[in-house]
Parts: structure tokens; sequence; C-alpha cells
């Protein structure tokens, strides 16, 4: 089976990869997306408004520019930042916050082994990555239903449902904080958003239809006659 989507260039691929043309498939990773699925049951959150990210604290995640943005959005807001993940940036990642002067409304929380939990407890996902390709932690993020505000780097644009690609941004740190300030000031919005990335991440990237899509590409490139 050839997979194809109109919102994903195989540019990378063909062009910088050099891969034959005739062997390109498209495989969309997937996440259980009933475990990210906020209980039907689930109070709506009290309190000022939290952003998260989940990712490791290297430098080519530049949680440094999701600080400052968060420092420069967070005004009159009483917003929070929660960042769960660890590695070898975190005390320089600290003393930024200090310096920013947000150390009381940013939480370092390390790393979770099943951070599915930290994901109902956001308001807004946020990723300031300079590099990425297809990352996992977004399409966790859309399946709990979370509104986005990311870097335009990798697939991020594409993966996301239409209306919230207005938030995906240039690697600036000014632009990632008007993506945060807006979705941060407008809780109507953020539910808006975060229902389309939710129904997003159910037609395209959930587990079954991964591992449906495995199957097929590799059982019957291995059938008899199948080169």
């Amino acid at each position: 089976m050839e997979l194809t989507s109109p919102d994903f260039d195989p540019d990378i691929a063909l062009r910088i990869w050099r891969l034959d043309a005739r062997r390109v498939r498209y495989v969309p990773n997937g996440v259980d997306l009933a475990r990210f699925a906020a209980p039907v049951d689930a109070a709506p959150h009290e309190g000022p408004p939290v952003v998260g990210t989940v990712a490791a604290l290297r430098p080519e995640k530049n949680i440094g520019r999701l600080l400052r943005a968060f420092a420069a959005a967070r005004t009159g807001s009483g917003a929070r930042l929660v960042i769960v993940g660890d590695g070898p940036e975190r005390p320089g990642l600290e003393a930024l916050a200090r310096s920013l002067g947000v150390q009381d409304s940013v939480r370092f929380a390390g790393h979770l082994p099943a951070p599915d939990e930290a994901y109902r407890g956001f308001d807004v996902f946020a990723m300031s990555s300079d590099t990425e390709q297809m990352p996992l932690s977004l399409l966790e993020a859309m399946a709990a239903g979370l509104p986005v505000a990311a870097t335009g780097v990798g697939d991020i644009a594409a993966l996301l449902a239409e209306p919230n690609r207005r938030f995906v941004t240039p690697l600036e740190d000014e632009a990632l904080s008007g993506a945060l300030g807006e979705l941060l000031a407008d809780a109507a919005l953020r539910r808006e958003l975060g229902r389309a990335n939710r129904a997003r991440a159910e037609a395209e990237f959930d587990q079954p239809r991964m591992f449906r899509a495995y199957e097929e590409l590799f059982i019957g490139n291995a059938a008899p006659g199948r080169g």
C-alpha cells in the first residue's frame, strides 16, 4: 500500500536522501488515542492557564526560547509553565528562569515514564524546537485535545488541524510569545483548537491505523513475486 498525504512533502526523502521514488512510502506515526483522551467526567481546569511541554532538555529542543517566550506572554494572565523532561540543559534552564523572574511560575517536572496525566494538566501545549520531524509529543498533545503553539520545523504545521496552523511560528522568541499570548487570552479558542486537533489525531494518527499500514507494507513486499 502506498500512503500519501497532500499535507506532507516527500522532498527530504527524494531530493536530500536521494531515495528511489518507487520505494518511498509515507506511514505516519500513531499514538494510543484512548490513553491520552480526557475522561468524559473530567472537570474543567480552574485557576490560571497552564502552558506545558514534553521534551528532552537538549540544545535542539531550545527550551530557552520557550522560557523567554513564556516570560513575555504571561504578563497579566498569571499563567504557569510546566516542563516535563530532563537532560543536560536543565541547570542552565533553571538559571534562565530565575534571570527572567519567572522561577515561581515555572515547574521543572523532570522525566515522567508515563506523561499522559501531565497532558491533562495543560491548557496549551508548546514546542520550541530548532529541529523536529514528526514528534510524538505533538501527536500526544493533539490526542489529549490541546491547542498548540510551536515553531515551524519539520512536519509540525502539516500534523496540526488546519485552524491551529496559524499558531506555528518562525524560530523567533517574539513570534512564539505572540502565539502563546493569544492562546492564553482566549479560553474558547483553546477549546475550539483542542477539539480540532483531537479530531485530526483520530482521523490520521491512531496506532491501529499505523500498525495496519506497516503490516500491509511489509507483508505485501514479502509476498511471492513482490520485490
